[in-house]
């Protein structure tokens, strides 16, 4: 409801050290000495006991080999999160929900390695949407869907694509995510920013 959404807001609002805090839980980077020519990129781990969230810098990826890299290493930190429920943030959509904003190369180097994570949250379509993709015993090891979650926190919005693959679309606003993890099961609700109403809610059980 609208009470429970502007108090949750609110709280996040009031964290201000969020970015400190997150400093202080990086587990692994992609800025080290061994991969010099990926020193701009931003990407890491914050691990919980039941939680892993991997963050991938897709705006510092220019060439073929950076896309290699970071597939590479991504694949590496999922399969490290072992019986942890896993997270993906990045900033480049898999699955575009606006007109002509596809982008191949993330999907080529990242959409099979991001199958194996349980949420993917993505940004850069200005907009909401929610897809699941289902588990296929033919491609895929994790016998599990995963979930893409393309979303948006600025006051810019494009239409979205009105497709039947998407299970809820939303534009017009921006919103944020409320994320629970309890035992192990993720909940993930979707608020609008200002009015606190509440546009989607999802439940991944591990």
């Amino acid at each position: 409801n609208t009470e429970k959404g502007n108090k949750i807001m609110k709280e996040m609002l009031e964290y201000q050290s969020l970015d400190l805090e997150l400093n202080k839980l990086k587990k692994s980077t992609l800025n080290s000495a061994d991969r010099a020519n990926l020193s701009k990129l931003k990407s890491y781990i914050v691990d919980f006991p039941t939680l892993r969230i991997i963050t991938i810098d897709t705006d510092g990826l220019q060439r073929m080999s950076d896309y290699t890299q970071v597939s590479f290493w991504l694949k590496q930190s999922i399969n490290e999160a072992k019986d942890r429920l896993t997270i993906v943030m990045m900033h480049h959509p898999v699955f575009s929900t606006a007109q002509g904003r596809q982008n191949p190369l993330i999907w080529l180097a990242f959409y099979g390695v991001l199958r194996e994570a349980d949420v993917v949250f993505s940004g850069h379509d200005h907009n909401y949407a929610r897809r699941t993709v289902e588990y296929k015993e033919r491609f895929w090891t994790k016998q599990q869907p995963t979930v893409f979650i393309g979303t948006n926190a600025s006051t810019k919005n494009y239409p979205n694509k009105e497709k039947s693959y998407y299970d809820c679309v939303y534009s017009g606003s921006p919103v944020y995510q409320y994320i629970q993890v309890n035992n192990d099961t993720l909940s993930i609700s979707t608020y609008e920013l200002h009015s606190g109403k509440q546009i989607d809610n999802v439940e991944i059980i591990n």
